[in-house]
């Protein structure tokens, strides 16, 4: 927190770099800086629908750039932080307020990338339940999005749910059916199928054998 013509006095701990790779040792760097001018933002329910989707548009970037890094939880902040801004547009009740056809159809689609990408981030951190519920919201909107289809299955198989993972794994496989990946998981969740229905089976006749 700083007023404008303050001073302030920075210290920062970085680490040593040698040839690429970081060290364990630290090289303390200390220097003043001085607010000279602050312009603060328009509060958010000033902002047009257009801005909105322009700074939703960029957070998703910084995701993407940071879940490439390996930084999960960041990215996931940041795919969070693009998706709350688009819940303020909906619903818009307000005739006045109605969205240009290409705008809307550009939100509608960042919307649906951001709950799979939080869905990607979820994944990558076993949280399979929250994976099911945002894979889930984008497939309520398009059923045939394979990502979310392919995600979804994934984390139904993780929680030993063979049966809705093959369900959600044959439906991807048959929207692209050359998907390595949809075909390798699909074949591999199929195979568990079966040997759990061949158990039960087993077991079923154990039971009742005279």
């Amino acid at each position: 927190m700083m007023n404008v013509h303050e001073r302030s006095l920075v210290t920062l701990a970085l680490p040593v770099v040698e040839q690429g790779d970081v060290g364990g040792e630290l090289v303390t760097v200390r220097f003043e800086i001085t607010l000279s001018k602050c312009e603060r933002h328009k509060p958010i329910w000033e902002w047009s629908a257009g801005e909105k989707y322009q700074v939703a548009l960029r957070y998703k970037e910084r995701g993407v750039e940071l879940f490439r890094d390996s930084r999960i939880v960041d990215a996931f902040h940041e795919f969070s932080r693009a998706c709350k801004i688009l819940i303020t547009l909906e619903p818009i009740p307000d005739p006045d307020l109605k969205l240009e056809e290409q705008l809307e159809s550009d939100i509608k689609g960042l919307r649906l990338a951001l709950y799979n990408n939080m869905a990607m981030c979820q994944l990558s951190r076993k949280n399979y339940e929250h994976v099911v519920s945002l894979c889930t919201k984008v497939l309520d909107r398009d059923r045939n999005n394979v990502k979310a289809l392919y995600r979804r299955g994934m984390a139904h198989g993780s929680m030993r749910d063979n049966e809705k993972a093959v369900a959600d794994l044959k439906v991807a496989l048959i929207l692209e059916p050359s998907n390595c990946a949809v075909k390798e998981q699909f074949n591999n969740y199929n195979s568990k199928l079966h040997e759990s229905i061949q158990r039960r089976n087993d077991m079923v006749r154990r039971m009742f054998k005279t």
